[in-house]
């Protein structure tokens, strides 16, 4: 019999939705008689939790969300999804009141928690408590606050199947205590789209791709500029394919505007190529973003960057050979007839 472990540690980002639903399929594939998710999170992104949590309802094996410490936000719809919850002493789950907190956006994620503890046979006005400041339930939390329970009161309300202290006590309630444990841990693969996926670290790629390419369009043949802005720009892409959030005709639109805008500098079309190919440009990066609010706000920070490095561009290496595509450069004067 085996049992493998899958570690939700810390802020969960992007990519660790991929990793869990790769590992699920995986080890269902392979026979194992369960899995078992260490937990200690305060969370992360919506979408991301709502990946996890689609996975772990549909495994066709049981999955055990083992809370070492913390289940907060979308660690606590992640534990809910599991068919059973054991934590350990001192810990505590729930607080997952959406950031912002908005109408549209607190319908939505209480719907999430809700639909989720019935579906696993859990009280779903608890669920709620966890979202919505305005949900009280005697005994458990009064107005205008979120529930955040201790591993006592998850017990009391029925969130808490076993409280017990660490994994050979998970595995001995669970009846696996002969089992087999693998652990699982991200690869390189997931270190690396993590990394790249990391809203700072986006972030810089888009500038730099921006910028490179800013460079080359004002600099004499093709050089270092190119280069790191294709890099760069590669990466960005990168990121998203391996974390799982970026579809293939992402890039494709990406590449469609770049091949518009060298339409446009080879043989101007009185700027329908151009235009066609920044709005392709754009609407590539911003698709190839875990959302497109964020892809938004990249993009509009590598704009104005850029916007802002033209002058300088234009002092170092002169006009741009795109403008001199657009400017007549010879004159008709008297002296020349």
């Amino acid at each position: 019999t085996e049992i493998y472990t899958l570690s939700l540690h810390d802020a969960l980002p992007i990519s660790m939705s991929a990793f869990l639903m790769n590992r699920l399929a995986h080890a269902e594939k392979e026979g194992a008689a369960g899995v078992i998710m260490e937990i200690r999170t305060l969370g992360g992104r919506v979408d991301s939790a709502i990946e996890m949590r689609d996975a772990i309802v549909s495994a066709g094996i049981p999955v055990v969300a083992y809370i070492e410490s913390r289940a907060i936000s979308a660690g606590a719809l992640i534990s809910i999804a599991a068919d059973t919850i054991i934590m350990a002493p001192g810990s505590h789950i729930g607080a997952a009141e959406p950031v912002p907190n908005e109408p549209k956006a607190l319908a939505f994620v209480s719907g999430e928690f809700r639909t989720t503890a019935e579906r696993t046979g859990r009280d779903p006005e608890v669920a709620m408590a966890m979202v919505d400041i305005t949900v009280e339930i005697e005994g458990l939390i009064g107005p205008d606050a979120i529930l955040d329970m201790t591993a006592n009161q998850a017990s009391q309300f029925g969130y808490a199947d076993h409280i017990v202290s660490g994994r050979s006590e998970v595995l001995r309630v669970m009846g696996w205590s002969n089992a087999q444990v693998i652990e699982e841990k991200p690869d390189f693969r997931y270190r690396i789209a993590q990394f790249l996926t990391s809203y700072e670290v986006a972030s810089l790629l888009l500038l730099l791709g921006m910028l490179g390419i800013a460079a080359e369009l004002f600099s004499p043949g093709f050089g270092a500029p190119g280069i790191v802005g294709i890099i760069s720009f590669a990466l960005y892409f990168a990121g998203g394919f391996l974390a799982g959030n970026t579809e293939w005709w992402a890039a494709v639109i990406f590449l469609a505007g770049i091949i518009l805008i060298i339409i446009e500098i080879i043989v101007p079309g009185f700027g329908i190529f151009g235009i066609g190919g920044i709005v392709a440009l754009f609407a590539g990066i911003i698709l190839a973003a875990p959302t497109v609010k964020q892809g938004v706000v990249m993009l509009t920070i590598a704009m104005a960057a850029t916007v802002i490095a033209i002058p300088v561009f234009f002092k170092i290496f002169g006009r741009s050979r795109l403008m001199q595509r657009f400017v007549l450069a010879t004159a008709e004067t008297v002296e020349m007839g």
